[in-house]
């Protein structure tokens, strides 16, 4: 049965957050974006606002941007695109994710969730669209 997931790319220049998720059963000892399935009667942008609050407890104001993806396993991914929020990242919950911190697009580790190395190569094709390229022109 396919799950839908939404995740939220915090975004500062070149870098971004991932979190190193542990004790979980998706993805389990990866690094991936904030994440998390929605709940029922939530759409993909409410899910995406409920979790940042609740994985690093800060708030987004400015989404640029959402794309989905299909994973392997046929779930949907919906991805939003934060340039700016309200408060401090830090990891808020300490249970699920061993540390969050920031990567560069050209650095990304080696052990991240696949959805989130798609991510970055759907955001590298679609940096214009997204009015991100000044973030992006890295590659």
């Amino acid at each position: 049965m396919s799950v839908k997931i939404s995740q939220i790319i915090f975004m500062d220049k070149n870098l971004v957050v991932l979190g190193f998720r542990q004790n979980v059963s998706a993805d389990n000892n990866l690094w991936g974006f904030p994440a998390g399935r929605l709940e029922q009667g939530e759409n993909p942008l409410e899910a995406a606002v409920r979790e940042s609050m609740e994985e690093v407890g800060v708030e987004p104001i400015d989404i640029k941007g959402s794309f989905e993806i299909l994973d392997q396993q046929g779930n949907q991914h919906s991805f939003f695109v934060c340039t700016h929020w309200r408060g401090v990242l830090h990891n808020g919950e300490a249970d699920k994710c061993r540390e969050i911190r920031w990567f560069a697009w050209d650095a990304l580790p080696d052990d991240c969730t696949a959805a989130t190395y798609i991510a970055r190569e759907h955001l590298i094709q679609k940096a214009a669209e997204l009015e991100l390229q000044a973030q992006i022109n890295i590659f």
